[in-house]
Parts: C-alpha cells; sequence; structure tokens
C-alpha cells in the first residue's frame, strides 16, 4: 500500500482526535442554528396569524365585496408579515453572529439560507393556520353576513426582509468586533 502524507498506510490510519471533534461541534452547531430558523419560522406562522387582523367580505346587493377598511385589512397581512420577520430576523442574526463556528463567510451563507427558509415557513404556517373554504361559504353567505377571509400574503417581496434584516443584524456585529482591533492596530 502507497504511504499517505504522515507515513501511515491506508489501512491503520486514524484522524486526528481533535479533528473529528472540532467536526462534531461544528455539526452541533449547524443543527442547532437550523432547529433555531426551523422553531422560529414555524412560531413566526404563528405569532402572523395571532395579530393580524383579518378582513372580510359582505353580500351587498348579490355581489360579494370587500370596502376600504376591509382592503386596510389585507395590506396589513403584508406589514404584520414584514414587522414579525424584522424582529425575529435580526434575532436570528445576532444568535448566529454570536455562536458562528465556520469563518464569517460561512456564517452568511448559512445565515441566507436559514433565514430565507425560516421565511418560507413562516409564511405556509400563518396560511395553514387559515382554513380556505371561501367559494363554499360565499354561496351560504346572506345579505349583511360577513366571510372572513383567509390569511394571504400579497406582496411577496416581504419574504426577503428576514434574510435582510438578519444580515444586517450579523453584518453589524462581526463589524463590531473587528472594528476596535483594527482600529487598535492603526495606533
Amino acid at each position: 500500500m502507497s504511504d499517505l502524507i504522515d507515513g501511515s498506510t491506508r489501512g491503520d490510519y486514524e484522524p486526528p482526535l481533535h479533528k473529528l471533534a472540532d467536526v462534531r461541534q461544528s455539526g452541533r452547531a449547524v443543527l442547532l442554528q437550523f432547529g433555531l430558523f426551523l422553531a422560529l419560522g414555524l412560531i413566526g406562522g404563528v405569532l402572523w396569524w395571532l395579530v393580524t387582523p383579518r378582513p372580510h367580505y359582505q353580500l351587498v346587493a348579490g355581489q360579494v365585496s370587500m370596502d376600504a377598511i376591509q382592503v386596510m385589512k389585507q395590506v396589513n397581512a403584508d406589514m404584520w408579515f414584514a414587522v414579525i420577520s424584522a424582529g425575529l430576523g435580526i434575532f436570528a442574526g445576532v444568535v448566529v453572529a454570536l455562536r458562528r463556528a465556520s469563518g464569517p463567510m460561512g456564517s452568511v451563507l448559512f445565515l441566507i439560507a436559514g433565514a430565507s427558509l425560516a421565511a418560507l415557513l413562516m409564511w405556509q404556517m400563518g396560511e395553514l393556520l387559515t382554513p380556505d373554504h371561501l367559494r363554499e361559504q360565499a354561496k351560504l353567505l346572506k345579505p349583511g353576513q360577513a366571510l372572513q377571509v383567509p390569511l394571504r400574503l400579497e406582496a411577496k417581496v416581504v419574504l426577503l426582509v428576514w434574510p435582510v434584516s438578519s444580515l444586517c443584524a450579523v453584518g453589524s456585529l462581526l463589524w463590531l468586533r473587528t472594528a476596535p482591533a483594527k482600529r487598535h492596530d492603526e495606533d
């Protein structure tokens, strides 16, 4: 058999224990951060569903319609999604910046992927909690009776709020960590 770099043969080569421990530790950190994004996405979806006032339709002159106040409530659903996403995104960014296991680039890439996944999960969770039997219920609607509209995210661009706010948080913290050292070196 051919000799490896350290002189051992393939059959008796054992990786150094400290390297295995590092791999295990970084694997645990990735799983913990993934679990954090998963949990925050689910919590965000439930929170979005709880705090968002949902609009309703009414039957007026034989037509199902929504007045201006109800239309504003529909817009508020997107606003509440953005506010909750920003808060959870900043929290996730701070946690990732403080617990980063890899270099800054690895943290940023993981953060973008995790925050994007969490935003998608939040959106789907919020919509799944709201029943969508609108057509069937609209047929049974009587004049003056209200029919609640399912929670929907109309402006899909707000899905970017979570990753952007996370990046702002992690970028600020990483800059604050390195800035004093650079200023000290310049003196």
